[in-house]
């Protein structure tokens, strides 16, 4: 399994430049679906928001027949 934690972009640096007045420069970025891309490559993918989500998927990934990519998003 691979584990991708989605946040948007690098809101770090984000809130580090708001905190500054600098209006936000190159941090805000488009996520393809990373589940479908995983998909059309022949992996498994799969879509989470939720934590509680996480342990059964790791776990059904663990037994699938390749990889997997989980898109974990917290926007």
């Amino acid at each position: 399994p691979v584990i991708v934690v989605d946040s948007g972009g690098y809101r770090e640096i984000q809130d580090q430049e708001a905190a500054r007045g600098i209006p936000p420069i190159g941090v805000k970025l488009r996520t393809p679906d990373l589940a479908a891309l995983a998909t059309s490559m022949g992996a498994n993918g799969v879509r989470t928001t939720s934590t509680s989500d996480l342990s059964d998927l790791v776990g059904a990934a663990l037994s699938a027949d390749g990889p997997t990519v989980i898109h974990f998003d917290i926007r």
